[in-house]
């Protein structure tokens, strides 16, 4: 292949269609999919700064916990894993 003055070697033509288009129509393509699906997505959970719902749930030990359980004067911090078995 032949190169340029600055020794760079020339973009590849598709039947008349620059290569490098088609990869930004690509990422523009995606982009926008990805977009329009994460707008029909249906909200889950409570909302950033609501409350958090009382719930009785079992710890790795097998007793149960409440929020009101977990609960210190300076609140709780609440960190859920997929599994406590890995």
């Amino acid at each position: 292949m032949k190169r340029d003055i600055l020794g760079r070697l020339p973009d590849f033509q598709l039947r008349g269609v620059n290569v490098r288009d088609m990869r930004s129509l690509a990422y523009g393509l995606g982009i926008a999919l990805s977009l329009v699906l994460s707008y029909g997505a249906v909200p889950t959970g409570p909302a950033v700064g609501e409350s958090v719902p009382d719930f009785r749930l079992q710890d790795q030990k097998g007793t149960y916990q409440t929020l009101r359980s977990i609960l210190g004067p300076k609140g709780a911090l609440l960190v859920f894993y997929r599994s406590a078995d890995w």
